[in-house]
């Protein structure tokens, strides 16, 4: 047992296996446990302490509770010590009487959670460990809470290995009682879904709950990606059909994710589906609802299925085409044949960023405020020999791209802005429209915050994606769809600290609400982490920017 592996359970698990001893009455444990959250939120102990559980070392004084799991682990055989770990990732769903462990600071439980079923997979994926879980599982008397992690842990197994048993096991959990559960379920089965199955993930694109809608179309896309030996095009035409007719899903981020995962499949047979998507965007124009990266994937793939729409057109307009005679030929899986316009985005007036369009209204910004950034930018390339010497500091380039964004938005834009270092903080709590009030609030912040301290990139980015609705594991209201995330530096304090962790838990983090994610990287050429860097903006949807 990889026991030197546990210091990704983090300090929540930690707190958690030892919160399980403590009622909501102020026993010792529970003072003990206060007084451990406030070291822990001080930077006094991170969460490596838990990697102190075995070898065993001295543990944090007064602390009984954390003692008595570590005794457990030490002297239980390897599946009971698998069990004090998914007790601990189960506590994190449940409600702490004195709400004591329900955030740490920007580390929320949920997290936590996530990254302790990840450890578990990553470093003890053996049969005899799925089959244990597998077999809880069919047992029927597991609590929602207990089968969420648990679907999660199998869908972890099937990325690995789809055992049938496993796979028909997390199938049947698509019909849960509970939502969490039934969308676990769905993001378990994509890695490995069956084109047989494909319509029974589109049946939760009608799921009352906007959570489980949305794991079901980021489970299609998936699923969709994956090359099949000998693919159905006749079911794959049916998906994709009653897919477009979920676009007019009441969530934005539901609606998002379909029409991106449209454009990807580029097929003509849902083009009456987009216009009608159109029309009803065009109808949400000047509203909270309105999203521009939904418009802009619909008026992409219009584009590039008929070589029209550039500059793009209105619904009329498009209907009027839809009964021509080149409209009617359009309806076919390849769309218009014989087409010659060029395909790919519509060149669009949008506000930039590092020279980038910016296609979303509705953007979190999570800027490094590290010591770090005092450097000049480019000048360890310059001095290698490998780039012109820059007199701007990295703040300063980051500073003056993200006031320039700022000044080209309107009242109808959504905003906010992160900086991280020791650790993070938020300009808003949540997204806020763009007036010229909270314009100059953005401006105040970024512009007469001090730098310096560690950096902390994992809580930057944690607190960025909470604007995109999350907390405590689900989604709420209008949200971020996109982060812009700009960095000089490796990860030097926080809960985790290993860049390919980071990219591993965000990217598993994101298909709770399809953040797209943008890595802006100032720093110095440093191969090993910038691969890290490419990995997570490339896997959640986003592009890694090197200035």
């Amino acid at each position: 047992m990889h026991l030197r592996s546990l210091p990704l359970l983090g300090s929540a698990a930690l707190a958690l296996l030892c919160g399980a001893a403590a009622p909501a009455r102020a026993t010792d444990d529970t003072l003990d446990l206060r007084r451990f959250l406030a070291r822990f939120r001080t930077g006094e102990i991170d969460a490596s302490v838990i990697g102190r559980l075995i070898p065993s070392e001295e543990p944090p004084p007064a602390f009984p509770a954390y003692e008595r799991a570590r005794q457990k682990l030490r002297t239980e055989p390897r599946i009971a010590g698998a069990e004090v770990l998914l007790e601990a990732a189960v506590l994190v769903l449940d409600e702490d009487p004195a709400r004591e462990l329900e955030r740490f600071a920007t580390r929320q439980p949920w997290v936590i959670r996530r990254r302790a079923i990840d450890e578990l997979c990553e470093y003890y994926l053996q049969d005899e460990l799925q089959d244990w879980a597998a077999t809880k599982l069919a047992e029927g008397k597991a609590t929602a809470a207990e089968r969420r992690v648990l679907v999660e842990w199998l869908g972890a197994a099937l990325a690995k290995r789809a055992r049938p048993e496993i796979y028909e096991l997390a199938k049947r959990a698509l019909e849960d009682a509970s939502a969490p559960v039934r969308g676990a379920a769905a993001n378990a089965l994509a890695p490995a879904l069956h084109e047989r199955d494909l319509l029974t993930v589109v049946r939760l694109l009608y799921d009352a709950e906007a959570a489980v809608r949305l794991r079901a179309a980021t489970a299609l896309r998936v699923a969709l990606q994956r090359k099949e030996e000998a693919p159905d095009p006749a079911l794959r035409g049916r998906v994709l059909q009653l897919a477009a007719g979920r676009l007019s899903d009441p969530d934005a981020h539901v609606r998002v994710a379909l029409a991106e995962m449209l454009r990807e499949q580029k097929n003509g047979l849902v083009l009456p589906f987009l216009v009608e998507a159109l029309a009803a965007e065009e109808r949400r124009e000047k509203t909270p609802e309105a999203r521009k990266r939904f418009r802009a994937a619909i008026e992409d793939l219009l584009h590039e299925l008929t070589g029209r729409g550039s500059p793009p057109l209105r619904a009329a307009e498009w209907r009027k085409f839809l009964e021509s005679a080149d409209g009617e030929r359009s309806v076919r899986p390849e769309g218009l044949p014989g087409r010659t316009s060029s395909t790919g985005a519509i060149p669009r007036s949008y506000a930039t960023y590092f020279g980038r369009e910016v296609r979303s209204d509705h953007v979190v910004f999570v800027l490094d405020f590290s010591g770090s950034m005092r450097r000049r930018a480019g000048n360890e390339e310059h001095d290698r020999g490998e780039g012109p010497r820059e007199e701007a500091r990295r703040i300063d380039l980051a500073v003056r791209e993200f006031l320039g964004y700022l000044e080209k938005l309107d009242e109808a834009s959504w905003f906010n802005v992160v900086v991280f270092a020791q650790g993070s903080a938020a300009c808003f709590d949540d997204l806020e429209a763009a007036t010229a009030e909270n314009r100059a609030r953005a401006r105040a912040f970024v512009t007469q915050l001090p730098l310096g301290g560690s950096t902390d990139l994992f809580s930057g980015i944690v607190r960025g994606m909470r604007c995109a609705g999350l907390e405590d594991g689900s989604r709420a209201g209008t949200s971020a769809d996109t982060l812009f995330l700009l960095s000089d530096g490796i990860p030097t304090a926080g809960a985790v600290t290993d860049p390919a962790d980071i990219a591993r838990l965000i990217t598993t983090l994101n298909r709770e609400c399809d953040l797209a994610v943008n890595v802006v990287d100032l720093g110095a050429r440093h191969s090993a982490f910038q691969k890290h860097l490419k990995s997570l903006a490339w896997q959640n949807g986003g592009e890694y920017i090197r200035p």
